[in-house]
């Protein structure tokens, strides 16, 4: 089942394995480069703008990333 929490290393489930695989491919855009875009992900995943923010903000909703600055000079922030 997508979303749900499982597989887990010592007692602590890994964050991938509550994210979708869409939104693992989100993130891991982001590890590559925190300043991507929305648009630049849209590029690259060759998805609508609003299956992006759809994945950005389940992301942020999971505290797995956070938005450091402005939409224009900032960057994504993974939170641990």
């Amino acid at each position: 089942k997508k979303g749900k929490l499982e597989g887990s290393i010592y007692g602590k489930t890994t964050i991938s394995a509550m994210l979708t695989k869409r939104q693992n491919e989100v993130l891991q855009l982001i590890i590559q480069n925190p300043s991507i875009t929305r648009d630049e992900l849209v590029n690259v995943l060759g998805i609508n703008p609003s299956a992006v923010q759809k994945h950005i903000e389940k992301l942020k909703e999971n505290k797995v990333i956070k938005r450091v600055g402005s939409d224009k000079g900032g960057y994504w922030e993974v939170i641990d």
